[in-house]
């Protein structure tokens, strides 16, 4: 879902192991970066079938995947903010017993609180050019999917669970007050 730099070469490197994979990429709109990951896991000569964002939800009810990654955003205790669609496939994943997993890098992981504008609205001409009397387009990037609903965490450091997150995230934050002294 969108494209992760992380996602790419963690599917490369599995591939170069050996393993036979079928990559499927959600389109990720509005601005369509999967298909930007799509055509990146294409030139690595990975096999890859690219889908409407709305269509993963069948796909995870038919079996047919056995799971799901997405790189992030940034990582913080209210949760991991991605590109908008995240939380809803992490909960259909949830819900039908797939794993899901985050792969981000440590420097992802903030101690800082949300700002509110992780809900902020963006140009509405991505989405549509419908003009009319109350139509209102809304157009959001980002959505913040709880720490609780990750199968897990994959870091340099290898796979966190739920607490081993949290401990890290509170890592920085005392290292963030002892500095401050």
């Amino acid at each position: 879902h969108s494209f992760s730099s992380t996602v790419s070469r963690t599917l490369t490197q599995t591939r170069d192991d050996g393993k036979k994979i079928t990559i499927y990429c959600t389109e990720s709109r509005p601005k369509r970066e999967g298909q930007k990951m799509a055509l990146s896991l294409l030139n690595e000569g990975l096999e890859v079938k690219l889908i409407t964002d709305s269509a993963a939800f069948s796909l995870l009810q038919s079996k047919t995947i056995d799971h799901v990654l997405c790189g992030g955003d940034s990582l913080f205790e209210q949760g991991l903010v991605n590109k908008i669609g995240t939380l809803g496939l992490a909960i259909a994943c949830w819900y039908e017993k797939l794993p899901f997993y985050c792969l981000c890098s440590l420097t992802k992981f903030l101690s800082a609180p949300l700002e509110p504008s992780l809900g902020e609205i963006k140009n509405p001409s991505e989405i549509s050019m419908l003009h009319a009397p109350n139509l209102e387009v809304i157009n959001f990037y980002f959505d913040l999917t709880p720490l609780e609903i990750l199968s897990g965490v994959v870091t340099e450091k290898g796979v966190l669970n739920h607490g081993e997150i949290l401990d890290e995230l509170r890592g920085k934050i005392s290292n963030q007050k002892l500095f401050a002294t």
